[in-house]
């Protein structure tokens, strides 16, 4: 199984559930959980797509990884400034940073992975 549809199972599992760990189950603020949650269906469908070869699956993994590059961007980026501005401090906030970081370099490289393979025309299981 290539790394681009590995990662998507395993993000796309992850993401609702370390977004519910981060935020709990009360939902307050359900506009910044949904993307999570709707990041990691994209991704399990993109994946699911892919171990069932479907010709679109490639298509399905350039949309789900793009979706979820596009929302960790500002998640990311504007967490990161937060700490270097002192807005936010301890070492809650620096953990959260680093895990976001490793999840962004995971969505690029598989992003830029299922690019490259859409873009050869080939499948998912080449």
């Amino acid at each position: 199984m290539r790394f681009e549809v590995a990662s998507a199972f395993v993000l796309g599992a992850a993401l609702p559930i370390l977004e519910t760990v981060r935020r709990g189950l009360g939902f307050e603020n359900v506009t910044t959980v949904v993307e999570d949650y709707l990041a990691g269906a994209l991704l399990l469908t993109a994946g699911w797509a892919s171990l069932r070869r479907l010709r679109a699956a490639p298509i399905f993994l350039v949309i789900a990884w793009a979706m979820l590059a596009g929302g960790l961007f500002p998640s990311f980026f504007g967490h990161l400034e937060a700490i270097l501005r002192n807005e936010v401090s301890g070492s809650r906030e620096v953990t959260i940073v680093a895990v976001k970081a490793v999840l962004y370099a995971i969505c690029l490289a598989s992003l830029l992975k299922a690019s490259k393979a859409a873009a050869d025309g080939r499948g998912t299981h080449d």
